[in-house]
């Protein structure tokens, strides 16, 4: 009876299932959580089926999988018929996300009614499961109404659009949350941050934003011991380009058109060079 009436307690919002869990959050998780506990029935009825698509770029020891933890516990609680997908580039951290969430409900005094390493179930008589996957071509089939994508900047194009994007079309309002440090310029998750305009929300955090938990001190010293561009995109959530490349990845980009007259210049090749009878009548 008392895991019941906790449930019922912390339903009322995600920052109420973190203060009962003991999960102190800092000003833009909360501001995230706000956010991220809308579900996918009533976004849908505010904004239309295409749900939140939100991006966490956060420094290391942010809190950023923390977060989403927050978010996949309080969403399966509220919808308890959809599935919440777990997703990071590895099964072993898909798994610690889940064990994060199952700390979570048993801090804030919930039953669990299924435990296992990649999977929780929170709502008895329901299908509603907490379910983590790795980010490979090899799981299909699954639809959600909130996919939380852990290490996003690590999870490969190629995944995200054939495996992971068509899990959201079945739930109208289904949302997508994606945390990361940043990895380069390159990928989908560096492209929505800066190419996708207001299609995304976005939250940053680097550790000025910890409230002290991550000191000075430590970045200091860790500054000290690493190259200067992995403790840009690790501690300051910049998007550093290639290291160590002849070319960078703008550079890279800019040369690809989809007019390739602009590759094969009609001054060079006359202005017929195009014209698919210009070769006939020559040897073969």
């Amino acid at each position: 009876m008392a895991g019941l009436l906790d449930a019922v307690a912390v339903r009322a919002s995600p920052l109420l299932l973190a203060s009962r869990a003991g999960v102190g959050l800092d000003v833009w998780q909360q501001e995230f959580l706000g956010v991220a506990g809308v579900s996918a029935e009533v976004w849908a009825r505010l904004h239309g089926p295409v749900g939140l698509r939100g991006l966490l770029r956060c420094g290391r020891q942010t809190g950023k999988s923390l977060s989403l933890a927050v978010a996949c516990t309080y969403r399966a609680l509220v919808e308890p018929e959809l599935d919440v997908v777990v997703v990071a580039p590895t099964a072993a951290q898909a798994a610690g996300l889940i064990l994060k969430c199952k700390k979570i409900a048993q801090a804030a005094g919930l039953t669990l009614y299924r435990d296992a390493v990649t999977m929780l179930h929170l709502a008895p008589g329901s299908r509603g499961r907490i379910i983590a996957i790795p980010a490979s071509g090899s799981v299909r089939g699954l639809s959600t109404g909130l996919m939380a994508v852990d290490e996003g900047a690590w999870v490969g194009d190629e995944v995200y659009f054939a495996v992971l994007l068509p899990m959201l079309a079945a739930v109208p309002g289904s949302s997508l949350v994606a945390a990361s440090t940043p990895r380069g310029q390159t990928g989908w998750w560096y492209r929505a941050h800066e190419q996708e305009g207001e299609a995304w929300r976005r939250w940053s955090a680097t550790w000025r934003d910890t409230g002290g938990r991550v000191s000075a001190e430590w970045v200091e010293a860790y500054r000290a011991s690493v190259p200067a561009h992995v403790a840009a995109a690790e501690i300051d959530c910049d998007f550093v380009g290639s290291v160590g490349g002849v070319f960078s990845a703008q550079l890279i980009d800019g040369m690809f058109t989809d007019n390739d007259r602009l590759l094969f210049p009609a001054d060079i090749f006359g202005p017929d060079w195009d014209d698919p009878k210009r070769d006939e009548g020559w040897p073969t």
